[in-house]
């Protein structure tokens, strides 16, 4: 298991296209602590459109590395929060201070900015605490 902390200070209009499309975190077990406001956001969750599903596995891979290569990922104007382009956002978490959320780490998530977060002041950043498990082994 690993820990760190990630402090979001990027600005909508600041951030680079894959930045703002769901991700996988490559792990068996992924979590995140809220530490910040509510009005930060939480996290959100799709359906990739291409491959038909909310995780990427062995089975689906291969097909979405090959959209990947051909097409590549659309110009998003900043964070997104709503279904879009190749993805259906099927859950949306909020980002309530201290509460954790777990989730397989081959889901499809992006963070759910809701207020822009000032870069001039780490107040109004989004601070959350990421778990990462790699084993899961049996009781």
């Amino acid at each position: 298991m690993s820990t760190d902390f990630s402090v979001l200070t990027t600005p909508s209009k600041a951030i680079h296209k894959n930045q703002s499309h769901p991700h996988t975190d490559g792990v068996a077990l992924a979590g995140i602590i809220y530490l910040n406001p509510e009005e930060m956001g939480g996290t959100c969750f799709y359906k990739n459109k291409i491959i038909n599903s909310m995780l990427l596995n062995e089975q689906n891979e291969k097909e979405w590395n090959k959209y990947l290569s051909e097409e590549g990922l659309q110009d998003t104007p900043g964070y997104v929060s709503d279904s879009f382009s190749v993805w259906e956002l099927v859950h949306s978490t909020v980002g309530k201070y201290n509460q954790l959320v777990m989730y397989v780490g081959n889901a499809f998530h992006s963070v759910n900015v809701i207020k822009d977060p000032d870069p001039s002041d780490i107040t109004k950043a989004r601070l959350t605490q990421r778990i990462f498990v790699n084993n899961i082994k049996p009781a």
